[in-house]
């Protein structure tokens, strides 16, 4: 076969033509193998000096789309698995916060909050999706717990500024019990102890 690259079609063997960039043979191609080590994703045919291709290992994935869906039958793009940090604070930045770029250049935001309790986030972190396409604010909720007492962070955020680069909190409330006795109390949005963690915008 000297020198040309050929594959097995199933019948015989043909020329392939064309210029070859990459991995681009189809997965199923036999081509003539005289090296010592197999390449990755393919496989020896026994007795043969041939090998097989069995999977794709190289180049960009296939099909990959440019926008963000539920559908289980879409792909996601790149922009979308991976997402943007907008925002990074491992200690916890006081609202408002400025995000790096516009929040109405994104599909998909997830905001990371803590309560500050003792210089910790002893409740953990939260993750908050929002959409803003659909609206710039949210509400949701962090629950605070401890022996016979709970309080109930309740409060609604919003993305917006001049520049779209600010995420700030509008109203917040507090929801607490113990020992059997409950309080509702509003607080003023600047003296709450929630802190913006991360921030990751997606396309």
């Amino acid at each position: 076969m000297g020198n040309v690259l050929k594959r097995y079609n199933g019948t015989s063997w043909e020329a392939v033509g064309g210029t070859i960039t990459g991995d681009t043979l189809p997965i199923g191609s036999i081509v003539e193998f005289d090296g010592s080590t197999i390449p990755v994703g393919w496989e020896e045919v026994s007795g043969t000096n041939k090998i097989k291709k069995v999977s794709q290992v190289a180049g960009l994935v296939g099909g990959v789309s440019n926008t963000y869906s539920e559908s289980t039958n879409d792909a996601y793009s790149c922009d979308y698995v991976n997402g943007t940090v907008l925002y990074d604070n491992s200690a916890g930045g006081t609202f408002p916060v400025t995000i790096s770029d516009n929040y109405a250049n994104y599909s998909k935001i997830e905001v990371y909050l803590g309560y500050i309790d003792n210089n910790a986030f002893t409740y953990g972190i939260k993750k908050i999706t929002c959409v803003p396409t659909i609206a710039t604010n949210f509400n949701d909720a962090i629950i605070l717990s401890g022996d016979n007492w709970f309080t109930i962070e309740m409060f609604r955020a919003a993305f917006g500024g001049t520049d779209g680069k600010t995420l700030s909190i509008t109203t917040l409330t507090e929801l607490s019990a113990a020992n059997g006795a409950f309080s509702v109390i509003a607080v003023h949005p600047s003296t709450n102890l929630l802190r913006v963690v991360k921030v990751i915008g997606y396309k």
